[in-house]
């Protein structure tokens, strides 16, 4: 028998793969032209999701999926279309963190509002295909049919959740407004780092249950505004591999998420992505209103 091309060929294969997944240093910017109808603080989040997008292709030289999401509103007696939240799906090419922190310029042009988002981070070329997750907020409701990203507060929050194969979940929320992150999955009460999921399956979380042993009692949230409108971001982190939530969370009530800063959550997540390629990251961004 005679192995050694197959030998050859495995060592000339190995170093591709490992270049392909290395990490890179990337940067990009936009330019947006803000519409009547949206506010500084939704316009920045916008223009920063663009920036990385054109950091990305500008990297790998690949298409990069966008979707839009509007939510349709009253206010005043009238209907607007309020476009505040960009859920972004890179096909190839994967945002892993910030270096620096973004940069936003205010660019005056005869009234208009026009933000410059410049942003650098590591980033790298996703080679295969993800495990495919669904995952959905839900407002007032435990059915898909309440997917929202616009909520009153008093609302009850939801997460509707299935996976294509087994793994483990984690679920953390991050409020802009007082810049803290509360991790609400796994339960507070729960001795595991992560909540393992079956394939298929279909979850709704934050969802009460008497069911189930006192050390995994549910938490069940109900979401709060402290200002006239808030913006939250919901992360959503999956692993075909099993994985934990960041030490260092605090609380000072029994009935209170663990909490921590934001930057504790970017380092966690740069982290556990630069060493797990298969770990999906997906963030829903919902806005919260008096």
């Amino acid at each position: 028998m005679n192995i050694k091309p197959i030998l050859l060929m495995l060592m000339l294969v190995l170093p591709m793969m490992v270049t392909a997944q290395r990490e890179r240093e990337v940067s990009g910017e936009y330019t947006y032209y803000v519409p009547s109808n949206v506010t500084l603080e939704q316009a920045k989040i916008t223009a920063e999701q663009h920036a990385r997008i054109a950091a990305l292709v500008k990297e790998f030289n690949i298409m990069v999926y966008q979707n839009n999401t509007s939510v349709l509103s009253n206010r005043n007696g009238d209907e607007i279309d309020d476009f505040y939240s960009v859920d972004v799906t890179e096909s190839r090419g994967e945002w892993i963190r910030n270096t620096k922190p973004t940069e936003f310029e205010l660019i005056p042009e005869e009234g208009n509002l026009v933000v410059k988002a410049t942003v650098w981070g590591m980033a790298r070329e996703v080679m295969s295909a993800k495990t495919s997750i669904d995952a959905r907020v839900l407002r007032n409701g435990t059915e898909p049919k309440y997917e929202s990203n616009l909520f009153k507060e008093g609302d009850d929050l939801y997460l509707y959740f299935r996976s294509a194969e087994d793994g483990w979940l984690c679920v953390f929320l991050f409020n802009r407004f007082n810049n803290e992150v509360n991790c609400l999955l796994p339960y507070l009460q729960s001795p595991e780092g992560s909540v393992r999921v079956k394939h298929d399956k279909e979850y709704v979380f934050f969802k009460a249950d008497q069911n189930l042993p006192d050390w995994n009692l549910i938490d069940e949230y109900t979401m709060t505004c402290e200002s006239s409108a808030e913006f939250n971001e919901i992360y959503v982190v999956f692993s075909p591999h099993k994985f934990s939530k960041p030490v260092g969370g605090d609380t000072d009530l029994a009935d209170k998420p663990l909490s921590f800063d934001a930057a504790a959550l970017t380092r966690w997540l740069s982290k556990c992505q630069s060493k797990d390629k298969d770990m999906v990251v997906e963030k829903r961004l919902v806005r919260v209103e008096k």
